[in-house]
C-alpha cells in the first residue's frame, strides 16, 4: 500500500502554465535535503534525481510555485519506501505554419509536469497545478525499473 498524500488543487481547462515544478528529496542520515531546479534538469548529473542516491530518503515530494507568488505549494508526498522514480512530462507542439525557406514545421517543447512512480501509483502534476493519478497493473509493476533499493 502507498503512503502518500496530494494537495487539491482545482483542474484548469488544457494545460496553461501558471507555475514551474520540481522535486524534493528529505533524508533522515543528516544529508541536507536535495532540490530539483524548477521546471527541468540541468546538464549536471549531480543536480539529477536519477543520479541522486536514494539511501536513507525519508520522503519524495513535488511542489509548485504558481507565478507571481514567493510561496512553495506542495502537490505530491510519498513515503521514501514507496518511491519508485521521477519523470519530466513535456509536450511538443508542432507550428501549422510552413517556413519559406526551410520548408519544415517548426518544433518546440515545454516541460508541462512532473511525474512520480511509486509502488503501485502513477502520479503526475502539471503547471497549471492539477494533479492526475494512475494504478500501475501488474505488467508495469512487474518490469518498472527502480532507481534505488528498498
Amino acid at each position: 500500500m502507498d503512503s502518500f498524500s496530494i494537495e487539491r488543487v482545482p483542474k484548469k481547462q488544457g494545460i496553461r502554465h501558471l507555475g514551474p515544478l520540481r522535486w524534493v528529496f528529505k533524508f533522515a542520515d543528516g544529508r541536507p535535503d536535495k532540490i530539483g531546479v524548477w521546471n527541468g534538469a540541468t546538464n549536471n548529473f549531480e543536480e539529477s534525481a536519477a543520479y541522486i542516491s536514494k539511501t536513507g530518503i525519508v520522503y519524495a515530494a513535488i511542489e509548485w510555485q504558481p507565478i507571481g507568488k514567493w510561496v512553495n505549494h506542495k502537490l505530491f508526498e510519498c513515503d521514501g519506501h514507496d518511491y519508485v522514480s521521477s519523470r519530466w512530462i513535456a509536450a511538443t507542439n508542432a507550428g501549422c505554419g510552413i517556413g519559406i525557406s526551410s520548408g519544415k514545421k517548426k518544433l518546440s517543447n515545454a516541460i508541462v509536469g512532473l511525474m512520480f512512480i511509486t509502488r503501485n501509483k502513477k502520479v503526475s502534476c502539471f503547471v497549471d497545478g492539477s494533479i492526475s493519478q494512475k494504478n500501475l497493473n501488474e505488467y508495469e509493476k512487474k518490469f518498472n525499473l527502480r532507481e534505488h533499493r528498498i
